[in-house]
């Protein structure tokens, strides 16, 4: 687990400062922070979970500008994120795809959304999603996928996606970023 851990915060350290250029049609010396995270039902950052334990995933974008921006939307890769995979145990131990928590994204917002100066956008949905929920209503995650509680082994979830940004005519898209945790039900 404390390996787990190293390499998050190594992923988490070399993600948390993508610059925009002070060039013409670029944003002016703008930050922007990524976190990919797992957390438990108390909303504590994990990577071990018990057998059937529901689980959140997460993925924070955090202006750490003076300027609002905005995400775009059609930038994000949505076909694999938060898609959950199982480590097969057998010779050959092929990843064994569970699926994603969600049907689909973007259901209501088109175009892009606001992140204000300071500000952090929540991509946070749990696995096993609850008959009563109902994620940020629409804005990022549509209709749950009745995904069933994991038994005991090791899992992973990962997602690679480039971020395109916009203010004004301005844009600025980043390189494709790729992100991964590992994680074990007991």
């Amino acid at each position: 687990m404390l390996e787990t851990m190293k390499k998050i915060v190594i992923l988490f350290l070399s993600l948390t400062a993508v610059s925009f250029s002070c060039e013409e049609n670029k944003f002016e010396t703008t930050q922007v922070e990524f976190v990919f995270r797992l957390l438990n039902e108390q909303g504590l950052q994990s990577t071990s979970f018990f057998e059937e334990e529901n689980f959140i995933l997460s993925f924070l974008i955090i202006n750490k500008s003076t300027e609002s921006f905005y995400l775009q939307q059609s930038s994000v890769d949505i076909e694999d994120f938060f898609r959950v995979y199982q480590f097969d145990t057998s010779e050959g131990g092929e990843l064994i795809d569970l699926g994603k928590p969600y049907q689909s994204m973007f259901c209501l917002k088109r175009g892009g959304i606001n992140i204000d100066p300071g500000d952090t956008l929540k991509f946070e949905t749990p696995w096993s999603v609850p008959e009563n929920y109902s994620p940020d209503d629409g804005l990022i995650f549509c209709g749950g996928n009745n995904a069933a509680p994991l038994k005991k082994g090791k899992y992973q979830v990962n997602f690679s996606s480039s971020f395109g940004f916009f203010r004004g005519g301005e844009s600025f898209e980043t390189s494709l970023l790729n992100f991964n945790i590992e994680f074990e039900m007991n």
